[in-house]
């Protein structure tokens, strides 16, 4: 990856504080700070188990310490309002108001929070990497044809397809895109999905996919619909759920032709978010 790239991809990032230090780093600097994020990305799945695991079993030493350690790591990435967020629920485990349920459910939503940040890192570079192959290909003549995701604006009624094993998450994203130009199909299976799709009238503007289901997972499920209808559906952008931000799980995501991840626990602000960087109408 270049140099130019690297900042092209660190300047997306919002939960990175480092728009006034990217055009003063040379490119030793650059690299060491890429080495950084690269350590975060491995190391963050390790802590955060750590963390639930002391949460789950009340060893407050152990919460205290693996935290610290995260907030560390955030720190030195300039990801500072995570990095203080990870501070004020270690001070709030020794007030007098220290509610435990509520830290725990706080803290679970502070590591999504992180891994989110971990997975946008990883995807940007993936994406900067592709433009780089296809700019490569095109230089030698072996540019395959373009894939466009493009929305269409005259079309009040979006529609979504979910597929998730569990019922209670299809029915938190129900409740979620109740009351916005959403329409949702459910499926409890991939197989069932691919069934619909195979005898469907109208193709959906965009799929959201859970990872770990039985049979046919998210990866295989989502190459099956690339490939379904004659390669009719490879345009529609593919958003996975997943609790997994390690490194082998996000690029086989990626691979598997992943344009976004909703991450558990998520919330009704990220879904429509997220959902807003691939179809219209972008909700205000």
């Amino acid at each position: 990856m270049s140099k130019n790239a690297k900042r092209e991809c660190l300047r997306i990032i919002n939960d990175l504080n480092i728009a006034g230090m990217l055009e003063h780093m040379d490119h030793e600097q650059l690299d060491r700070y890429w080495g950084k994020l690269n350590f975060f990305i491995d190391k963050f799945p390790q802590l955060e188990e750590k963390t639930k695991d002391a949460l789950d079993k009340g060893d407050d030493k152990a919460f205290a310490s693996a935290l610290s350690y995260i907030q560390d790591i955030l720190t030195e990435i300039h990801a500072d309002t995570l990095a203080k967020e990870c501070q004020s629920q270690i001070v709030a485990m020794t007030t007098e108001q220290f509610r435990p349920e509520k830290l725990k459910a706080y803290v679970i939503y502070l590591l999504s929070n992180i891994s989110i940040l971990s997975i946008d890192v990883q995807m940007a570079a993936m994406q900067i990497k592709n433009k780089a192959k296809e700019q490569t290909d095109k230089n030698t003549g072996m540019l395959s044809e373009k894939i466009t995701v493009v929305g269409d604006k005259n079309k009040k009624t979006k529609n979504i397809l979910a597929v998730d094993d569990q019922e209670i998450h299809l029915s938190a994203l129900k409740s979620q895109l109740s009351g916005t130009p959403y329409q949702l199909t459910c499926f409890s299976s991939s197989e069932e999905a691919l069934q619909f799709l195979k005898t469907s009238a109208d193709f959906p503007d965009l799929f959201i996919l859970d990872i770990m289901m039985p049979k046919i997972d998210g990866y295989q499920l989502a190459q099956q619909i690339k490939e379904a209808r004659h390669g009719q559906l490879r345009n529609i952008p593919i958003i996975f759920i997943t609790g997994n931000s390690e490194r082998e799980a996000i690029t086989r995501a990626y691979e598997a032709g992943g344009n976004g991840f909703i991450v558990k626990p998520y919330t009704k602000e990220r879904v429509l978010e997220m959902i807003s960087k691939f179809i219209y109408p972008l909700l205000n």
